[in-house]
């Protein structure tokens, strides 16, 4: 994916939604490989908390909002600049949200609550994880762009 003329730091995979008069289905599995998977776990955030920041050196996360809306942050430190972007994950625009290794990420919930469920691609290991406080980046990047 583009985003302002150079290669993104994250990557949307569309997610195949199957309606009828009873709701409806979203296939995951169909798009990860068995051995690519790690943890299956929840997370929830209620209107407004934002949850970030952190990366892994190691681990991929792969998120899909499964209930509201979420503002996802991204950062990446290229050695020349530190590379900011936002991307809205919704519940019924199903898409899981791809974020590679020592990329930081977080999330706002922009609903009543925000439930992503999140797939890595290896099982959790506290020593990958590092971390930075909520506003590392500037508490204004929660701001909603106006527009």
């Amino acid at each position: 994916m583009m985003v302002g003329g150079r290669e993104s730091i994250y990557r949307l995979e569309p997610l195949k939604m199957h309606v009828d008069s009873r709701g409806y289905l979203v296939p995951i599995r169909e798009i990860i490989e068995q051995d690519e998977i790690g943890n299956i776990y929840i997370t929830a955030a209620f209107k407004g908390a934002v949850k970030a920041w952190h990366y892994h050196n190691k681990q991929v996360d792969r998120l899909v909002c499964v209930k509201g809306r979420a503002l996802v942050g991204l950062a990446f430190d290229s050695g020349e600049q530190v590379i900011l972007e936002k991307v809205v994950l919704d519940e019924m625009i199903p898409q899981m949200l791809i974020i590679p290794k020592k990329v930081y990420h977080g999330y706002m919930s922009l609903t009543k609550e925000a439930v992503l469920l999140n797939i890595t691609d290896r099982l959790y290991d506290p020593e990958d994880e590092h971390r930075l406080s909520w506003d590392a980046f500037g508490a204004d990047f929660w701001q909603l762009d106006k527009g």
